[in-house]
């Protein structure tokens, strides 16, 4: 006569004790990637301070332009006198000045009729 076995429920707690594992790690995956301080908020931030800094080195450059440019308005005299003669239009006291009138377009024939 055989003995009669216990019947199998199936569930062995081993087997439950893994799930459990994989659904802490995916938390912790999930975590890791996306939570405040995640690898894909360090990449952002990684990628923002580059930005940065190259808008620091090109205010830098700008900034020692015009810090030139100041100082050759204040000292230097064929900087003074360039933009004198460009912008203000003005003359040394031995130049003749010749100003031309504007050229009017010539009139086309459609204009000449309306006369």
């Amino acid at each position: 006569m055989t003995t009669p076995q216990p019947e199998s429920t199936g569930h062995t707690t081993g087997y439950s004790f893994r799930w459990w594992w994989v659904v802490l790690l995916l938390a912790l995956i999930g975590f890791a990637l996306f939570g405040d301080k995640g690898i894909l908020r360090l990449v952002k931030t990684y990628n923002h301070r580059t930005d940065l800094q190259h808008q620091v080195e090109e205010l830098v450059a700008e900034n020692q332009r015009l810090k030139e440019a100041i100082h050759a308005l204040q000292h230097d005299h064929a900087t003074i006198e360039r933009i004198a003669r460009q912008e203000l239009g003005m003359v040394r006291k031995d130049e003749i000045v010749y100003q031309f009138p504007k050229q009017n377009k010539p009139l086309q024939k459609s204009d000449e009729s309306s006369r």
